[in-house]
């Protein structure tokens, strides 16, 4: 994996996503937090708890690569032979912030079923 070409759109894309998340959640009730997609799927409650989660474990991995010259560690790919693969941090920043995205773009979904589950009892 390569180091993204664009560092300061990446970082700029890392640094938002707390605020993004956070209006994706702003205004909701905790019945909310646990209600079902239609489709199935995990509630926002469990996606919030999956990107913490995922933060926390990638968090170790950024403050490792920040004590590193060249800014990789090293990273076991789960290969039958063991393979290792430097992953320089600003990859690992890029897969942070578009599983972020992806995952507020989920619960926007789920908040726009909700609404619409609403609108159709009115």
């Amino acid at each position: 994996m390569k180091a993204p070409s664009d560092e300061n759109s990446i970082l700029a894309r890392f640094a938002a996503g707390p605020e993004s998340l956070a209006q994706a959640l702003a205004g909701l009730r905790d019945a909310d937090l646990d209600a079902r997609p239609a489709r199935g799927g995990w509630t926002i409650r469990q996606i919030v708890h999956h990107v913490t989660d995922g933060d926390d474990l990638w968090k170790s991995c950024i403050k490792m690569a920040l004590g590193n010259e060249q800014g990789e560690f090293a990273l076991a790919i789960k290969t039958p032979d063991g393979h290792l693969e430097q992953l320089p941090v600003g990859a690992v920043i890029e897969m942070q912030a578009d599983h972020l995205e992806h995952h507020v773009e989920r619960i926007l979904a789920i908040r726009r079923e909700l609404e619409d589950t609403a609108r159709e009892v009115e």
